[in-house]
């Protein structure tokens, strides 16, 4: 199995006479700090106060999951929830395998065109939305299956909204559960 992103970082390469391997690596250092810029601009779009805004980014890059505590060899330990999955180590987040990170700055940028969508109404933004939803789902398709969940579950909730006054109040929360189950 060869993943077309890595063939297209390979074209990308022989294009400036680079190896795989620097390519690669360059690929990570330029995709992570883009992966911060969209995360710090995603951070923005909700905290207007810079000073909310860099205490949420410093708390965004620096988060984990609560620790786990380990008695190994007769002493206690503090390991992260799965220590394995190098996502969840704070600092690696930001310069991860390429096509995962490719993968988040896709699904980053697709929600900050669809919350432009919700907010304006400007369906050029949709557009922005289709273009990349179409190749982040070459790169990393699990990116653009969150992009579909999200983009369906708030339509269905706003479906129930707008239908509320027919719709019982017993059965809307019922409704939102089945609808959150189907989708995870």
């Amino acid at each position: 199995f060869i993943h077309i992103f890595y063939l297209w970082l390979g074209k990308l390469g022989g294009l400036f006479n680079l190896s795989p391997i620097t390519i690669y690596f360059l690929v990570r250092v330029i995709l992570g700090f883009i992966f911060l810029l969209v995360s710090f601009k995603f951070i923005s779009f909700f905290l207007k106060d810079k000073r909310a805004q860099i205490i949420a980014f410093v708390i965004f890059i620096t988060s984990t999951s609560f620790p786990k505590i380990i008695f190994f060899g007769g002493r206690i330990d503090f390991w992260p929830y799965l220590f394995w999955w190098t996502e969840m180590d704070p600092l690696l987040r930001a310069t991860f395998i390429p096509h995962f990170l490719f993968g988040h700055i896709g699904l980053i940028t697709c929600l900050l065109f669809l919350l432009k969508i919700f907010k304006s109404f400007k369906l050029r933004y949709f557009f922005y939305v289709i273009i990349i939803g179409f190749i982040v789902g070459f790169a990393h398709p699990p990116s653009l299956g969150m992009i579909y969940y999200i983009l369906i579950s708030y339509l269905a909730i706003l479906f129930l909204i707008s239908i509320k006054s027919r719709v019982s109040s017993m059965t809307t929360p019922l409704i939102l559960s089945i609808l959150f189950i189907t989708f995870t």
